[in-house]
């Protein structure tokens, strides 16, 4: 049985978990020596327009995760957007995906926002066949990045 819930706390057990799961989604960050940011999870918790959704096992281990934001713009409206959606390889398979995504769907319903819009890297065949079965769609979009530094 896995609880869904939302990251109260910068436990130091989650932010070891956290740290694990990010690596599973995210290669170049184990490879690189990265880890979480525990600043950024307290201005998650603190934030009335982010939420870290997370999924533990009956033990309480972190299992899942999806970091989510509020985006409210004149024209696009308000827009939950998703971002490190994550579960261990440990328990795929087991649901675990689709409970995370149902509270998701429940979280933006609670903050009143019309869509759910995220990204997906092209090489995430098994996750892309997740979204679909969920019912997204593909948008017609291109993504840009530019990274903030300082200009003159």
């Amino acid at each position: 049985m896995v609880k869904i819930e939302r990251l109260s706390d910068t436990l130091a057990g989650d932010v070891d978990s956290i740290n694990n799961l990010a690596s599973e989604l995210s290669k170049r960050f184990k490879a690189d020596g990265l880890s979480v940011d525990v600043a950024i999870l307290q201005e998650i918790i603190e934030s009335n327009n982010h939420d870290l959704l997370i999924a533990r096992d009956r033990s309480k281990k972190l299992v899942g995760m999806a970091a989510m934001s509020l985006t409210i713009a004149p024209v696009a409206g308000k827009i939950a957007y998703l971002e490190d959606f994550v579960v261990s390889e440990d328990v795929r398979g087991q649901k675990v995906g689709s409970k995370l995504w149902r509270e998701m769907i429940k979280w933006g319903k609670e903050k009143q926002a019309e869509r759910l819009e995220f990204t997906s890297r092209p090489e995430r065949k098994d996750a892309h066949s997740f979204y679909e079965k969920m019912g997204a769609v593909i948008r017609d979009t291109v993504a840009y990045r530019k990274m903030i530094e300082d200009e003159e």
